[in-house]
C-alpha cells in the first residue's frame, strides 16, 4: 500500500513541472476557507480543555494552512488532553488510597482500579500522539514537514566534477 505524504506546493521537492505546481497550488487555495477556529461546547465547558484550546489557537492563527476546517481535530485534541489530566489526578488519588488501605482485599481492589486507569491513560496518550503528529505539535513531525534544500555546491553526479562548465 502506497503511503501518501502530501505536502503544500511550497514544500514540494523533486521533479514537478510548472503546470503541475500551478494546478496543485490552485487546488490548495480552493481548500482554504475563511472559517475561524472555534471551541466547541464540549471544549468550552471543560476548563482544562479550554486552556489548551486557547494556547493552540494562538499558535494556529499564525499558520496559513490551519483554519476552521480543522476545528474537529483541534477540539478533539483539547478534550483528550483534559481527559488525560483528569485520569492522572484520579490515578494519584488511588495510589494514595492504596497506601492508606488497611485490608488486603481493599488493596487488591484498588490495584485493579489502578490497572484500569493505566490502560485508559495509555490508550488516550496513544490517541494524543497520533493527533500531535497530524497537528505538527511534536518536533519530529515539524522536522518532517520542512522541505529539504539540495546543496548547491555538490555535483549532480560523480562525473560532473570532470566536466568543464561554460
Amino acid at each position: 500500500m502506497a503511503k501518501n505524504n502530501s505536502k503544500p506546493v511550497v514544500m514540494l521537492t523533486g521533479h514537478r513541472t510548472k503546470a503541475e505546481k500551478k494546478i496543485r497550488s490552485e487546488c490548495e487555495k480552493k481548500l482554504q476557507t475563511d472559517l475561524k477556529i472555534v471551541a466547541f461546547t464540549e471544549t468550552k465547558n471543560n476548563i482544562e480543555a479550554y486552556k489548551i484550546f486557547r494556547s493552540l489557537k494562538k499558535i494556529y492563527n499564525q499558520i496559513e494552512f490551519v483554519d476552521g476546517c480543522d476545528n474537529f481535530t483541534i477540539n478533539r485534541y483539547c478534550v483528550l488532553s483534559a481527559e488525560c489530566k483528569s485520569i492522572e489526578l484520579q490515578y494519584a488519588k488511588v495510589e494514595k488510597d492504596i497506601d492508606e488501605a488497611a485490608e488486603v482485599m481493599q488493596r487488591i481492589d484498588l490495584y485493579k482500579i489502578l490497572s484500569n486507569f493505566e490502560f485508559a491513560l495509555n490508550k488516550k496518550r496513544d490517541m494524543l500522539l497520533k493527533l500531535e503528529d497530524r497537528m505538527f505539535l511534536n518536533p519530529a513531525s515539524r522536522i518532517k514537514s520542512v522541505p529539504k534544500k539540495p546543496k548547491e555546491d555538490a555535483p549532480k553526479s560523480k562525473f560532473d566534477k570532470f566536466v568543464k562548465s561554460g
